[in-house]
């Protein structure tokens, strides 16, 4: 119910399986109401901004334009033109990178899992898993992609570092998610020969062996050039080892694409990425679709409300989605490839306005109404970003996932409100509070073009 909180002192989380230092108490939370303040039911649909659009069914653009697209935005990632990556890599330059990460990390991880400042024995822990010295002058590099969505992290482990004291579902050592069949390159294995240090074209980290298909060079080429992909259409997708699905084999995630095989009844036969090599597997029709999709408005709406509710996972943890990887997933259906962070994706797009710190929640509302397509332009906050949807009796609305917002309370002091899903909302949401509306904090907005 609107309005409900919970209390919970640290003592008491170790009845959750959490080890908080006693003493300490969590901030009260509030739960957000499932529909939030001035969306109504059929805002919640697709149907109700498609009738909006003044050109839904147009085409915005072809598959050349989407691999031109791709390949500006492929110059900006971490790896640029990962397909063509060498089959060796400097020693040194990995080094740094993994030194960097580790500094990082420790700048931005204050606080441990039990709310107590990090000792330095967990980061000498980490540290020494990294096994810096162990890296050779010239790396021979190996290649790979995720079996599932692969976690891929700051450091070669599990510890849950916090940049606010109990904040454990925020934890700074998650760095992202890469999706199954997503190109991969391997550098380097952690001291407990569990963890690999590697990149996506996007983003470098460690990743968990037991989360990756390790193939021959020629196979992972082979992969990607794939005249025919089988695209992820659906928030999840079961896969399966048999045509008759009975022989569970995970599953994807919307944009999630595989190398088509043929096809076999209510099935697609496609290529899987296994623990134990490639093999064979099947994703039913209804769920998928053979290519990509026509990029025109009325699907990115399609697309979007399939996501509508989808839990919030910061750095994509438990497979679920953040604000940035919701939109990485939801444009891949279209063959569109997004860079991960927030910024890097608005500054990929045509026609961006910055705005500056003086600008007012007046003027960036009216630029918004004026410049900002629906359905096609990202609006970008410091640590967020979502997509216009459109305006309803000149207000700009937007779906995004979204943790929570805040929202002034009593004493001066803000009331946080958890919404932990994907939803449809206003940018006024959070006005009044000390950290300020959503339409106050918008830094950047573009379009996809």
């Amino acid at each position: 119910m609107p309005g409900t909180k919970w209390l919970i002192p640290l003592w008491l989380c170790t009845f959750c399986g959490l080890l908080i230092a006693d003493g300490l108490e969590l901030p009260i939370y509030h739960a957000a109401p499932p529909r939030l303040p001035g969306i109504s039911p059929e805002m919640n649909t697709p149907g109700f901004w498609i009738a909006r659009h003044p050109y839904p069914d147009s085409l915005i653009m072809q598959s050349f334009q989407i691999d031109k697209l791709n390949r500006y935005i492929n110059k900006q990632g971490t790896v640029t033109k990962i397909w063509q990556h060498s089959t060796r890599m400097n020693g040194n330059t990995v080094r740094k990178q993994i030194k960097e990460m580790l500094t990082t990390l420790y700048d931005r991880g204050v606080y441990g899992f039990d709310g107590l400042p990090v000792p330095d024995s967990i980061k000498s822990l980490l540290h020494n898993n990294a096994a810096i010295d162990e890296i050779p002058a010239s790396i021979k590099v190996r290649f790979a992609f995720p079996t599932s969505l692969a976690r891929q992290r700051f450091a070669p482990g599990h510890a849950n570092l916090n940049r606010l004291r109990g904040d454990t579902e925020f934890d700074e050592g998650q760095n992202s998610g890469e999706q199954t069949g997503s190109p991969l390159v391997l550098y380097h294995d952690s001291a407990d020969s569990l963890w690999v240090f590697g990149a996506s074209a996007t983003s470098s980290g460690w990743f968990l062996k037991s989360e990756l298909c390790i193939v021959p060079h020629s196979d992972w080429l082979a992969c990607q050039n794939a005249e025919t992909k089988v695209v992820c259409l659906e928030a999840r997708s079961d896969l399966w080892l048999d045509e008759q699905a009975t022989a569970y084999a995970g599953f994807c995630r919307m944009g999630a694409s595989f190398p088509y095989l043929g096809e076999a009844g209510a099935y697609y036969r496609i290529l899987l990425f296994s623990g134990d090599g490639l093999k064979p597997g099947f994703i039913a029709k209804n769920v998928s679709g053979k290519g990509f999709l026509p990029f025109t408005p009325r699907n990115v709406y399609l697309q979007a409300f399939k996501l509508l509710n989808m839990p919030y996972g910061w750095g994509d943890t438990g497979s679920d989605f953040d604000c940035s990887s919701l939109l990485k997933s939801l444009f891949a259906t279209f063959g569109i490839v997004l860079p991960r962070n927030g910024l890097q994706q608005v500054r990929a797009l045509k026609d961006v306005v910055e705005f500056d710190s003086k600008a007012s929640p007046g003027f960036k509302h009216i630029s918004l109404l004026k410049s900002a397509v629906p359905g096609l332009s990202l609006i970008r906050l410091n640590g967020h970003v979502m997509l216009y949807l459109g305006q309803l009796n000149g207000k700009a609305f937007a779906l995004h996932n979204i943790w929570g917002y805040r929202s002034p309370g009593k004493d001066g002091k803000d009331e946080v409100y958890v919404i932990n899903r994907t939803v449809v909302s206003d940018l006024e949401l959070g006005m009044g509070s000390q950290k300020g509306s959503l339409l106050s904090r918008i830094t950047h907005f573009g379009e996809i073009r």
